[in-house]
């Protein structure tokens, strides 16, 4: 069945025509207005012309008139009056010279005159007629110095040469600078030094060039002393600081403190050996003392004021009991086991009684201060005799 073509819609998108040229050419007849909110504000900005500019603020305000914004300016003297004042009368001139006589500038430099220098002038002495320096007088012009029209004589020519010689030092090649020495005793043509061979075929700079036989590379000493000091050589020990460090000691000086070995070894510690074969300290031993002090400064334990004030607090005269010294121990968790106590309160205790001497204890284990004098020599005594502790048995624990 054949189809009508003509009822068939035509192919592509239908597009909306818009304005053409005939409607863009044509002027508008009204603009759009601007909204009341927006002009206001507009109209503080951008001000149609001819208009105040009025603060948003009073737009809506039916008494315009009053605001007005600013200080109002006074009236002045306008620049004609400035320029051209008007002719004042005697009366008027007298009146202003007596006020202005009041001014010490007025009266010390008057208007139209000179200022007058006489008061800090010397007696007698007139600025009007006194003159200072020296009269000039005329000469040649400077173009009769410049390009004399007269010839010089010879002795003229002599004298200026001279003259010229001395302000600028012009002398001629080879000429003989006349210094004025006194030639009373040498003359004139005297030659000093000692005279220096001298061969036409130049065997002298030859020899001034090439003085080194067996060519090599120089080089300055500091430098090779330097490369010497800091390089590594082949068999020889690298000692960048030798030459500073033997200077004051021996080569064969040794650093360091020499540990003397005792009678046991790591293996006592490895077979876990019995606290009676551990260390013997068969009396008051300062490397004890240096371990335990050093093991509160690990632990970081400063409390020795507040320990002192503790331990006197729990005693009466500066002395405590042992057992209250270890209960205050343990209140301020001093990081020492019971064996390093009863060491410390063994070395504190008064050998005559009465009980643990609270300075000396605070004392001993006070790592931030070294260990005074008088308690050195009070413990040393006490250890003669130990009290209370068997010195066979001191433990070192595994906390030192």
């Amino acid at each position: 069945m054949a189809t009508d073509i003509s009822d068939m819609p035509p192919a592509g998108k239908l597009i909306p025509r818009g304005h053409g040229t005939k409607e863009c050419m044509q002027t508008l007849t009204e603009l759009p207005r601007t909204a009341d909110s927006v002009k206001k504000f507009r109209h503080q900005t951008y001000p149609e012309p001819g208009e105040k500019r009025l603060c948003y603020a009073f737009v809506k305000d039916p008494d315009r008139s009053s605001n007005t914004m600013g200080v109002t300016s006074k009236a002045s003297l306008q620049a004609g009056a400035l320029v051209n004042p008007p002719v004042q009368s005697a009366f008027q001139k007298r009146l202003q010279d007596l006020k202005d006589s009041l001014y010490f500038s007025k009266r010390r430099a008057p208007l139209g005159s000179s200022h007058d220098q006489s008061h800090g002038l010397p007696l007698g002495l007139d600025p009007l007629d006194k003159r200072f320096g020296i009269v000039n007088k005329k000469d040649i012009s400077a173009g009769e110095l410049v390009s004399p029209s007269e010839a010089l004589s010879p002795a003229e020519e002599e004298l200026a040469a001279t003259l010229y010689k001395r302000s600028h030092g012009d002398y001629e090649v080879g000429e003989v600078i006349d210094r004025n020495y006194d030639w009373s005793r040498f003359t004139r043509d005297s030659l000093y030094g000692v005279p220096t061979p001298h061969d036409n075929s130049g065997s002298g700079v030859r020899t001034a060039l090439k003085w080194c036989k067996n060519q090599g590379n120089v080089t300055m000493k500091k430098l090779d002393d330097f490369r010497e000091r800091n390089r590594p050589q082949i068999g020889k020990v690298h000692d960048p600081i030798e030459e500073t460090l033997y200077v004051h000691i021996n080569r064969d000086h040794t650093f360091g403190v020499t540990v003397i070995p005792d009678d046991y070894s790591a293996g006592d510690l490895v077979q876990m050996s019995g606290p009676s074969a551990f260390l013997e300290c068969p009396s008051w031993h300062p490397g004890l003392l240096v371990t335990i002090r050093q093991h509160l400064k690990k632990n970081t334990f400063s409390k020795f004021g507040e320990l002192l004030d503790g331990l006197n607090q729990k005693g009466s005269n500066g002395k405590a009991d042992p057992s209250d010294v270890k209960e205050i121990l343990y209140q301020f968790q001093v990081p020492l086991d019971q064996d390093m106590a009863e060491l410390l309160i063994a070395w504190s205790s008064d050998p005559e009684g009465g009980g643990v001497v609270c300075s000396d204890l605070v004392g001993l284990m006070n790592w931030m201060e070294p260990v005074s004098v008088d308690i050195s020599n009070r413990v040393s005594e006490r250890m003669k005799e130990p009290v209370g502790l068997e010195p066979s048995k001191v433990v070192l624990s595994d906390a030192y």
